[in-house]
């Protein structure tokens, strides 16, 4: 089973969500206004925070 969870907002964020066994995130880095976004710097340490455990 996938479990996904959208709009992470900090690596730290992210990081606590996997370790109780999530294994997709989502993350909507942009600078449209848009609910939940994240500059594209913190889009980034999400991704390398996470590393290869979600997609």
């Amino acid at each position: 089973m996938n479990i996904q969870i959208y709009t992470m907002q900090s690596v730290e964020e992210a990081q606590a969500v996997v370790a109780l066994g999530v294994n997709h995130i989502g993350i909507t880095p942009s600078h449209l206004g848009l609910p939940g976004e994240v500059d594209f710097a913190t889009a980034r340490a999400i991704v390398d925070g996470v590393g290869d455990t979600a997609w």
